[in-house]
């Protein structure tokens, strides 16, 4: 599923101007500094740090429930996370179920929705807080920890 399924369902379902698909970025600083809100649409994405990398930077974060990074989401504190309702075949979603469906394009109703700045700014900073867990050198510590190095 390239980036021409997620145009074709873009322009059906999102409302104008409320998703870009970008590509690849060399700039990732000037990108996290152009948003306000980073919606990681993935229903399989293991963890993705993209998620982490945004909550560093104060961005408040919508991901599926279904991602790794979920589990450091909590809604309305740190976040949003949506719900995904359909029913997999063979672990991955049927194409006519995404066009249906696919909870990603119902976000615009919730990111229009982000209007009120002292709750942004709340998220914003909750997410900010979240990301300290995610230090290398603390991870690298729990590595060890669980690996038994010295």
């Amino acid at each position: 599923r390239g980036t021409e399924n997620l145009e074709s369902l873009i322009q059906r379902h999102a409302p104008v101007g409320n998703f870009v698909l970008l590509g690849w970025l060399d700039n990732i600083e000037a990108f996290y500094e152009s948003i306000t809100v980073y919606c990681q649409s993935s229903i399989t994405e293991s963890f993705g740090i993209e998620v982490v990398e945004a909550m560093s930077r104060g961005r408040v974060v919508i991901v599926s429930e279904t991602t790794g990074a979920s589990d450091s989401i909590v809604n309305n504190i740190n976040g949003y996370k949506f719900e995904i309702s359909d029913t997999p075949t063979d672990n991955y979603y049927r194409k006519e179920d995404l066009e249906v469906s696919w909870p990603a394009f119902q976000m615009g109703g919730l990111i229009n929705s982000l209007k009120d700045r002292p709750s942004l700014e709340m998220l914003a900073n909750r997410a900010r807080e979240t990301s300290l867990r995610y230090d290398w050198e603390i991870i690298k510590q729990k590595y060890f920890e669980v690996w038994k190095i010295p």
